[in-house]
């Protein structure tokens, strides 16, 4: 039996799990949203992966991954996607956030806001 579609702030295009992991942090005119700010969000990205989560895993646990997040699973979730972001970065040689940088995400936030972009 599906469940209903979950809301999340995360923009999932069917991408391999990693990249949906990265798109998690977004960049618009204005500020840098990220996804998984804390554990409703997480649980919210975590339901609308689910069954992808469990395709491409083999999970045949019945249970709903999402239904009590362990504490701290946001901060580790943050850690993997920042973690891949700056592999991406590197591989790809993206010098707008350094990949050294200790969290993407608050690199990513402090160079999106000192820059001047047109409106």
């Amino acid at each position: 039996m599906r469940r209903p579609e979950v809301p999340t702030g995360a923009t999932l295009l069917g991408e391999p799990l990693p990249v949906e992991l990265m798109n998690t942090l977004r960049v618009d005119r204005s500020d840098v949203q990220d996804a998984l700010s804390d554990d409703a969000p997480v649980t919210a990205w975590l339901r609308a992966i689910d069954d992808r989560l469990r395709s491409e895993t083999g999970s045949q646990d019945p249970s709903d991954v999402a239904a009590a997040p362990e504490p701290g699973l946001a901060e580790r979730l943050r850690r993997v996607r920042d973690a891949l972001c700056r592999l991406a970065a590197d591989a790809t040689g993206d010098r707008w956030v350094r990949p050294e940088a200790a969290g993407f995400g608050t690199a990513l936030r402090e160079q999106w806001s000192a820059a001047q972009l047109p409106s």
